[in-house]
Parts: structure tokens; sequence; C-alpha cells
């Protein structure tokens, strides 16, 4: 309410209530809630709007100029500046506030350009007021080449009111149409591109459609006349043209008056004067839209651009032209002439050296084809009749690599152009109901396989390609299938013969036999990579059978790698950096990651329902983990992790670690048998975040982490479920333990959990025993080396950010938690204590326990107070274990550094046991 005003009050009174109030305002524009400062912008213009009289200038002045200047530009919230934009649009209502205005406005100009899209609307809306205000002209307040260029380039919503913007400026509609048509072309020589976007919403702005068929035929002979018109502007009038008749199309008499416009010649002269992939593209669309009535031009020019396989793999800017061609081959009934094409490309890799025994079946299923009867093709130009032409053009001479690599390069790009066909709907349905589709997997399904045969000596990463493709494929048609059962359901009922039934009987397999197949296929990938480098691998090769959790010794891992590792390096690169080597090792994750994307989506979509095939999938996922950590390790001493390879190797693993993760969560989800893999994938993908801050970094590390955060309390589950695993079949709850120490050493060995070790060694750093920790440092491992800096804190704060997330993250989840997680993992944590305690590794001892009675169960921490958690009676028989054996220990140990590690210990042991006594 404003004023508020006294009734009885005297005139000075009154005035000086109405000071407070401005000076009030004032402040409520400064506040920091950037709510209460939009309400006060607005506020602020409706009362100079409604009581422009009243206020006197000088506050006048001073409001808006805050308004202007500061509040326009408040970098912290974009509502505060959206709220002064709409403010000065309310208040232009008052033409008294036009002389000020005039003054003030262009200092929003910059606001056109503002990173949040409704920021940008509103200064489009404020232009649309402006344009009819005669005192004020909207090209003084942004100026004309800002305005082009945002029509050009930003989005629908601003673009279309810009477009409206400029209507009466370039194409006014009280205008003879040629003079308009002159006006538009002088738009074109301004901003090209602006032209064509102005086309694009023009129609929908109120142009009348004649007015703008008119258009089209100068826009065609301007392009035609022999005139000095540079690239630009021939790919803006192009675009131009295209945006007109995808406008235009939908009106019966304006597409019959375009059709008499494009003829043969005219398609000719387009496509011999430009050179440009973007006006390539839109002339096909245009043919697509508006097709001659001789389109042999047009179709000669789609089969050579299908054929160039270089201009996909190294020209990505002719990638849009592929798919407008695919489209026009669609429109014009030679889509199956299109697949039988892009199926023989595929094929083209049977001639590789050394594939022929990969290739029989295909041969066989290619003659059982040829005894088919084939529709007549209705595409002008038959697209096999090309390929017949060109099959050995160019390749005669090659043999050996070179023709293989030949070979693969043009499947690859086949493949490139099956993967968008897949992309584009009326494409896919268009692919996926045809009766080449079968010929065209099998193709995908050979290519594939070269791939993984091959691909040390393709780097390239368009290699991904037929893998996408291929997964793409039979995760489509399996969906199709899936989609067809309910319908043949339907239509069992009404006697009615579903139309779609090629799809379903078009793929010989499942989605659960390909996935299948390409995780066989799969199993090779690491093992080439490892032997093309003289090196082992430390996981073997995928197995169809489920196998039980084996990891090496805690111990031999704290010697700094594994036997495979050091080996590895030692002959394979004698501690030297290969540069083709980080491609290699690039590549093979990039595959890698794409077939764990294709397996996590189809998982997600509920199309795999075998167990074994998630078995497999969750094993494949821990393999690739493990082969991050290998490579990691291997090249550690080796070279500083720079450079192009080794940036996108690290882009994967975050990647990748989103996919192994919710991989895990799905599997988890879907069935309890699959407790075993999913523990494996789980500490490998905990274990990647330790052991990738301590050689690689903390930033690749935090990165991981982010990753793995949301999927955090599915990791501790499967964590868990491997220690419950190795526990007797009774409740943990209500069972008295058998296990003895030594047993319980025992199952230490089988937990694949070092990043428990690395959390422990770390959490070692910060309390008070740094004494000890210098004189008796931890063996080997790469987080025990924390204790080796004489500032403890510092490298607490300093070198293990991530880690020290994932310990606070970890610790959360457990304590507010199911408890009997929580005790899963003490009983993982007790057994690895024990097993160091047998190798005396008191370090690690200590460390663990500490973690464990301090942080995890907050037993004696002031800071933890309110978190003590009981613990079964399984558990407090393994603490009483452990007690009773530091002991011994101590008692037999002549270390004194060992022994003020294990008394710490065995006061933190019998600080457990003390607090559960009644």
């Amino acid at each position: 309410m404003f004023p508020l005003e006294d009734p009885v009050a005297s005139k000075e009174e009154k005035e000086s209530l109405l000071e407070k109030q401005f000076v009030l305002l004032d402040k409520l524009l400064v506040d920091d809630c950037p709510d209460v400062r939009s309400v006060a912008v607005e506020g602020a213009c409706r009362i100079l709007r409604l009581f422009w009289e009243v206020v006197p200038s000088t506050i006048t002045v001073k409001l808006l100029s805050k308004v202007m200047d500061e509040m326009a530009h408040d970098t912290a919230s974009s509502a505060v500046r959206c709220a002064v934009v709409d403010g000065m649009i309310y208040l232009l209502d008052n033409p008294q506030s036009h002389e000020l205005l005039k003054v003030l406005l262009p200092k929003l100009a910059p606001l056109l350009d503002d990173p949040v899209l409704p920021v940008r609307t509103a200064v489009a809306d404020l232009l649309l007021t402006l344009k009819d205000i005669r005192a004020l002209q909207f090209h003084k307040v942004v100026n004309l080449d800002s305005i082009l260029c945002s029509l050009a380039t930003d989005q629908c919503l601003v673009a279309q009111r810009l477009t409206r913007l400029l209507i009466p400026s370039y194409f006014p509609s009280k205008v003879p149409v040629s003079e308009a048509c002159n006006r538009f072309i002088t738009l074109v020589k301004r901003s090209p591109l602006a032209a064509a976007r102005f086309c694009e919403y023009a129609v929908s702005e109120g142009v009348p459609p004649k007015s703008l068929t008119e258009l089209v035929k100068v826009l065609i002979s301007l392009f035609m006349a022999p005139t000095d018109l540079d690239t630009k502007e021939k790919e803006g009038i192009l675009l131009a043209i295209r945006n007109l008749c995808s406008s235009l199309a939908s009106n019966q008499s304006c597409k019959i008056a375009l059709c008499e416009l494009f003829s043969c010649d005219n398609f000719n002269c387009m496509l011999s004067s430009t050179s440009s992939p973007s006006a390539y593209t839109a002339i096909l669309k245009i043919a697509s839209i508006i097709p001659p009535r001789d389109i042999s031009v047009v179709v000669k020019h789609c089969i050579n651009l299908i054929m160039d396989h270089s201009a996909v793999l190294q020209n990505k800017t002719k990638q849009e032209e592929f798919r407008a061609a695919h489209k026009l081959i669609l429109a014009w009934g030679g889509f199956d002439d299109l697949l039988e094409t892009l199926s023989k490309l595929l094929h083209n890799v049977s001639n590789i050296a050394g594939s022929g025994s990969i290739a029989s079946e295909i041969n066989r299923s290619k003659q059982d084809r040829s005894r088919k009867s084939h529709r007549k093709s209705k595409w002008p130009i038959k697209m096999s009749m090309k390929w017949n032409t060109m099959k050995g053009r160019g390749q005669s001479h090659k043999s050996g690599k070179d023709h293989n690599e030949e070979s693969l390069t043009i499947a690859i790009a086949a493949a490139w152009q099956v993967e968008n066909l897949l992309a584009e709907e009326d494409t896919r349905k268009a692919l996926l109901a045809s009766s080449k589709l079968e010929h065209l997997s099998s193709g995908l399904k050979l290519t594939v396989q070269m791939i993984f045969r091959l691909h040390s000596d393709f780097l390239d990463c368009m290699v991904v390609s037929p893998l996408r493709a291929y997964m793409a494929l039979i995760m489509h048609v399996a969906v199709r299938r899936s989609s067809l059962k309910d319908a043949k359901y339907s239509c069992s009922k009404t006697k009615n013969k579903d139309p779609d039934t090629s799809v379903a009987s078009s793929a010989k397999f499942g989605i659960d036999e390909g996935l299948q197949e390409l995780l066989s296929w799969a199993g090779e990938l690491f093992i080439i990579h490892h032997v093309n480098n003289t090196s082992k691998v430390a996981t073997p090769p995928l197995q169809g059978k489920r196998k039980h959790i084996h990891v090496q010794c805690q111990k031999s891992r704290r010697r700094g790698s594994s036997e495979e590792i050091s080996n590895a390096t030692d002959e394979g690169t004698n501690g030297k950096t290969d540069t083709s080597e980080a491609g290699r090792i690039a590549l093979v994750t990039r595959i890698a990651a794409t077939i764990l994307k294709s397996i996590a989506d189809s998982n997600a979509l509920s199309l795999v329902t075998q167990v074994p095939v998630k078995a497999r999938c969750l094993e494949f996922a821990s393999t690739f983990i493990q082969y991050l950590k290998q490579q990691i390790e291997k090249w550690s001493n080796a070279q500083k992790f720079t450079g192009n390879d080794w940036k996108y190797v690290f882009i994967c693993m975050k990647s990748s670690s989103t996919y192994a993760a919710k991989l895990l969560y799905l599997c988890l989800k879907s069935s309890s048998e699959l407790a075993t893999e999913a523990s494996i994938v789980a500490n490998n993908l905990l274990d990647l975040v330790t052991l990738s801050e301590s050689v690689v970094g903390s930033k690749c590390a935090v990165s991981v982490l982010a990753a793995l955060k949301p999927w955090m309390p599915d990791l501790l589950i499967a964590v868990s479920s491997s220690a419950n695993a190795l526990c007797s079949d009774e409740s943990l709850d209500t069972v008295k333990s058998k296990q003895g120490f030594d047993e319980l050493a025992e199952d230490g060995k089988q937990f694949s959990a070092s990043w428990i070790v690395s959390l422990a060694n770390v959490e070692c750093s910060s309390v008070n025993a740094t004494n000890f920790r210098k004189s008796h440092p931890p063996e080997g491992h790469a987080m025990g080396g924390a204790s080796n800096n004489n500032d403890d804190s510092q490298t607490k704060d300093k070198l293990y950010h991530a880690t020290l997330d994932l310990m606070e993250t970890i610790i959360k989840l457990l304590q507010k938690g199911d408890a009997r997680i929580l005790h899963a993992i003490v009983k993982i944590i007790l057994s690895l204590a024990a097993l160091f305690l047998k190798q005396k590794s008191y370090g690690e001892v200590f460390g663990l326990l500490h973690f464990t009675c301090v942080k995890l169960l907050g037993i004696g921490n002031v800071q933890e107070k309110g978190h003590d958690i009981l613990l079964n009676q399984c558990l407090l028989e393994y603490f009483e274990e452990a007690n009773i054996h530091i002991e011994k220990e101590i008692e037999s140990l002549g270390d004194q550094n060992g022994e003020e590690m294990l008394r710490v210990a065995k006061g933190l042991v019998e600080n457990v046991l003390s607090s559960h006594k009644v």
C-alpha cells in the first residue's frame, strides 16, 4: 500500500512519513534475499507508474538509476533482472516516463545476451512494447546488429518475438510484395542466418502465405542469377527457402505453387553452386518437402553421399546432410534400397583377411535371402546398381593391413548411418518394419566382431558407432517385440491380423542372447590389449559360469602393485611412455564404456530377463573397472597422466562408474542371486576412488566419487552382502559365532575391500598417534604414505579430499541405515584386522579398529555422541577374540612402536566391549 498517510498529520509530518517510505524502499532494493529485491523492484516501478506526479523528480531519478545500474545487473538472481525488465514494460504505460526512459533504457541492452532464457524473453517483450511507442525507437535501445544476432542464434521463444518485431521493417504487409521482397533481400545481405530464422516464424506471425510464396520465387531467382553472392549469403538463402517450404507445405494451394517453382535444373544448379554441408542439407530437406517432378539429380547426390565413408569419418559437419538424405530417401520410397546398400557396406568386412569362419554363417543367410522374391522398388535409381559399380573401386591394389582398415572404415561409416536411422522416429519405424532388417542386423553383428578383433590397429573415435548401432537395434527390436505381444493378444480377441509381425520374426535372437554374444566378444577386448603390450590380464576372460570371490592378499597389494602389473611395466614398456599406447587405452576404455552404457540401459528397460545374463553383465562391469585400476597402477611410475587420451580415459571413468553403479542397483533389485557379483563390482568401484586419488590426484577421484554418491546406499548393501554370504545361514542377531580368530583371518583374504584400509590409514593421520606413525610407517600401501608428512592435518586437508568425503558419506549412511548393513561392514573390517594382525601389520590393525570403534560405532567419541550402536552377539564375540589375540601379540612383541599401536587398539576394543555390558 502506497502511500501511507495519517489524515490528521500536518504537512511536514506527511512529507517526513513519505520520505521514510522511500528510504525503506531503497533499503529493500539491496536486501540480502533475492525474492525481496524482486518484489521491491516491481513495487518501485508500480509506484512510479501510478504516482509519477506525486513522487519528487530527484527520488524518481534516484530510484530508476539504482534499478538500472545495480538491479538490472544483479548476478546473484536472474529473477531480479527479469523483474527490472518487466517493471520497465509496466512503467512505459505512463507516457510521462518516456522522456526519462529514453536515456535509461539503453542500459538494458546487454540483457538480450543474458544466459537465462526468461530474461532474454522479457527483453524481447520490452522491444515489442517500444515498437508501438512513437517517442521511443527499439533500435536505439538495442543495436540492430545485436537483435539480428539473437534472432539467428537464440531459442524459439526469443526468435519468434524478434521476428514479430522485424516484420514491419523487413517484410511489411502495407507495401507491394515486390517492395517487401526487396527489403527482405536487404536483410539477407546484412545477416543471412537471421533472415533464415525470420522465414521460420514468418507464417506463424501472420505474414500472408501467398506473399511468402512469391518470396520463395524471388529467392530462387536471386540464387540462380549470376550475382556476386558469397558463401554465407547462398547458405542463408537456401536455409530461408527450406524454412519457408516447411511452413507453407501444410497449405495445399501454396504447395502446388511451390512445386511449379522447383525443377530438376533448379536443383542441379543449387547442388553445383554450393559447397557447404549445411547448404547441401537444406537442399535435401527442400526436396523431401517439395519434391520436383524429376529428382534424379538429387538421388544421385544422395547415393554418392551415402557411399562416401570419408564424409562421415573425416567431416563431422556433413553428418546433418546424411540425416537429410535419409529422410528424403524415406519420403520417396527408396528406404529398403538404402538399407540394402548399408547392409552390403557392413558385410564388406567379410573381405578382411582371416574372417572367413566368422562370415560363413552370414554368407549362408545371404544365399537363403537370394532365393526369396523382392518387392519392386519405387526408387528412381536402384542403389544396389550404384553399389555394383563402386564395389571394387580403389581397393584392388590394397592388401593386408591397408585393405583390412579400408573395409572396416567403410563398415563403421555405414554403422554410423544405421545409428542415426534408429535415432529418428520416422526412419526407426521404417527400419524396424523393413524386410531388410535381418540382413542389416547380421552386417552390424559381423562388424562388431571385427572391431573386437582389429580395434588395437584402428585408433578412431568412430569405432564405437557399430557397437551403439548394434545395441540400439536389438534393444528396439526387443521393445517392439514386447509391444507386439500385447498387440497380438488384443488382435486375437477381435480376430484381426497383426500388421507388424515382421518385426518380431526378423531377429533370430532376443536381448538376452544378443548380450551373451556381445559379452563373449568383449571378453577378448582386454586380452587383446594386454597381449599387444606383452602383459598379462589380472582378471580372466568372462566365463559363462559364476565364480566365487577371490582376491590377492592385501600384503601383496601394499607392496605397490600386483605381480602382473609390475611385469607389464618392466617387460612391456620398460617404464617408458608410449603415446600410441595411451591412445589404445583410451580406445579400449571408450569401447568398454559404450558396452557398459548399453548394458545398463537394457537392464533399466527390463529387457534382460535371465539371471545368468545379468550375472555376466556384472562380471563385465567388474572386469572393466579392474582394467581401469590396472592401467592407472601400470602407468603411475611411467608418466604423468597428461594429454587428450588420458583426459578422455578419466571422463569415461566417471561415466562408467555411474553405469556400473546403476547396473548394480538394477540387478540387486531384480534378483537376490546376484549378491556375489554385485559385491565384487561395489568393492571395485570404491577401490577406484581411493586408488585414483593416491595415484592420479584428488581432482580425478572427486569426479568419480560425485558419480557414485547417488548410488552409495546400493554399493554398501552390495558390499555387506559378501559378508552375509560368508556367515552361517541363520541370522547374525541370534546365532553364536563358531568361527575362531584364524577362521576370521581367512575370511579377510576373500574380501576385496582395500578401500576400507585406505579409509583407515587416512583416519590414522588425524589421531594423536603421530610419533609412532612417523617412526614406523605402514608398509607400501598407497594410502599409508600419508603418515610420512610432518603435519598430519595438512596431509589430511590437502591430499585426500575424496577419501575423506567418502569416509563421511559412508559413516552417515551406516549410522542412519539398517543396522544389519552396519554389522556386515564391521564383520568385514574385523576380518581384515585379523588378517593384518597375523601378518604383523600393526599400523593397519590400529587404523581399522580406530575407524570402526570411534567413527562407525561412536565409542568414546565426544563429537559422535548419541551415535552409540548396539552390536549383535556374533560381533561381540569377534571383538572378544580380537582383544585376546591382540593381548597375546603384545606379550610376544619386542617392538616398542608396534606395542604402542596395539595397546591403543586394544583399548578401543575394550571400550566397545565395556559399552555393551549390562
